[in-house]
């Protein structure tokens, strides 16, 4: 189970990478503060995130044949 004994650092330590991947753009890799304005993400995986309209563009192709939501 997820949430057994001995599980939680681990589980802790992927919270904490998932909330720093959503700090930085997919496109041109740069971080983003927390107090910064959310990213946009992808709304077919919610796994990629943009600091705007033209990095969503600059990495449609590539994203394209690793998301989840364009099957």
């Amino acid at each position: 189970p997820l949430y057994a004994a001995g599980n939680c650092s681990a589980l802790s330590a992927r919270v904490t990478t998932m909330l720093e991947l959503n700090r930085q753009c997919s496109a041109c890799k740069k971080q983003h503060p927390p107090s910064a304005p959310p990213l946009s993400c992808c709304t077919g995986c919610l796994f990629a995130y943009y600091c705007n309209e033209a990095c969503q563009e600059q990495d449609r192709v590539k994203h394209m044949t690793e998301c989840a939501g364009s099957a």
